[in-house]
């Protein structure tokens, strides 16, 4: 038999905001109540530390900026999970809907209660409106330390085909001014210098006649 659970959260925090902290596995831990600490193991997968023993976490997918999935195995039990983001009211707040499908259904050992308070505390964290503790805003977490801890050797690559990119632009642009400053002195102190020559020779020319 299988069971599905819906939690959803309507919230005014700024969706890129809650997509942030939905961005890294690496940093589940700060929103998951239930999960004490992650580690990865390659290749998009990782394993959840929790007070009821591991999870397997593999098939983690991210579909631009609408949603987060990913599936999760302990023993018999397993799960799909999908978290879909929407913008609402014009922009102006967000919706956050977090899904489980458990194709064999719960284990006996799992009370429905206790995995819906788990999502929506979950959820809560994920806007900002709750920490760890439970009783205070969290911020934004170290995203950029977590892109750099568990960023697959294309993004590398990537920056390195952005950063000769750059570079390349900018030599493009050098060239380009200094063969406007070359043509502005052609066109300027070039003429001056041929006039003076020529005053020159005229001048050098009278002295001769004089003489």
């Amino acid at each position: 038999m299988t069971t599905k659970i819906v939690k959803t959260l309507e919230t005014d925090t700024p969706l890129p905001e809650i997509q942030a902290r939905w961005a890294h596995v690496a940093l589940y831990a700060d929103i998951m109540p239930s999960v004490i600490n992650v580690r990865s193991l390659g290749d998009q997968r990782w394993r959840w530390q929790t007070a009821d023993g591991e999870w397997l976490i593999d098939e983690v997918q991210q579909r631009g900026d609408q949603l987060v999935s990913w599936q999760a195995r302990q023993g018999d039990t397993v799960y799909r999970a999908t978290v879909l983001f929407t913008p609402i009211d014009h922009g102006r707040r967000a919706r956050i809907v977090y899904t489980r499908h458990y194709a064999h259904g719960l284990a006996a050992d799992a009370p429905r209660q206790a995995i819906e308070a788990d999502m929506l505390t979950t959820l809560r964290r994920s806007a900002g409106l709750l920490d760890r503790t439970g009783d205070e805003p969290i911020t934004v977490p170290d995203i950029a330390a977590a892109a750099s801890a568990e960023a697959p050797l294309s993004h590398v690559l990537e920056s390195g085909e952005t950063l000769q990119a750059t570079l390349a632009e900018a030599a493009d642009a050098w060239a380009r001014s200094m063969t406007a400053s070359i043509t502005l002195l052609n066109s300027t102190m070039w003429p001056a210098m041929q006039a003076q020559q020529r005053k020159q020779k005229q001048a050098d020319k009278q002295s001769e006649l004089q003489a």
